[in-house]
């Protein structure tokens, strides 16, 4: 095995790393990243908790469970004081229809629809960054894995010819 051709080889597909070393520390900082991105996530869910104070909330940001990433959704309120009745769901994306069902619901300033915007430019950010982030820290961490197994082989063939 030439490991100068195999080098060469493995250059030619420019990934983000070139040795098991870089790999290593790159995934070292996706894993930085994610948990950075974590901390915002939860500074969001914070600041969205305090944009809308008392115990019924119209609209509210909740950390999906379903996703291995747990990405930021939103949730129209079930209470039956906003008189969402069948909207009242999980949203994955602000649309015209819901700033018009946010509007038309009582109690609902356009001072609180123009912070859910804001709120919104963020999830959509954090959820790139958390799904980006999370899945190339996967993908690294198996291709390390795999390395490491393969890593092995060549000594093996030694042995047996030796």
């Amino acid at each position: 095995m030439n490991s100068s051709e195999l080098n060469a080889w493995r250059d030619e597909l420019y990934l983000n790393f070139g040795s098991i070393r870089e790999a290593k520390q790159y995934f070292a900082m996706m894993n930085a990243r994610y948990e950075l991105a974590s901390q915002k996530v939860d500074e969001l869910l914070d600041e969205s908790k305090a944009n809308m104070k008392g115990e019924l909330k119209p609209i509210y940001l909740h950390r999906s469970s379903d996703s291995a990433a747990r990405s930021l959704k939103w949730k129209l309120s079930a209470a039956k004081c906003f008189g969402f009745a069948n909207a009242a769901r999980a949203i994955s994306l602000l649309s015209e229809d819901v700033i018009s069902i946010l509007r038309q619901a009582e109690g609902v300033s356009d001072e609180l629809i123009r912070d859910v915007v804001e709120m919104d430019f963020k999830r959509c950010y954090l959820n790139y960054a958390l799904n980006y982030s999370y899945h190339e820290m996967k993908r690294v961490e198996l291709f390390i894995e795999e390395f490491e197994s393969w890593r092995k082989l060549p000594r093996l063939l030694n042995e047996n010819y030796s």
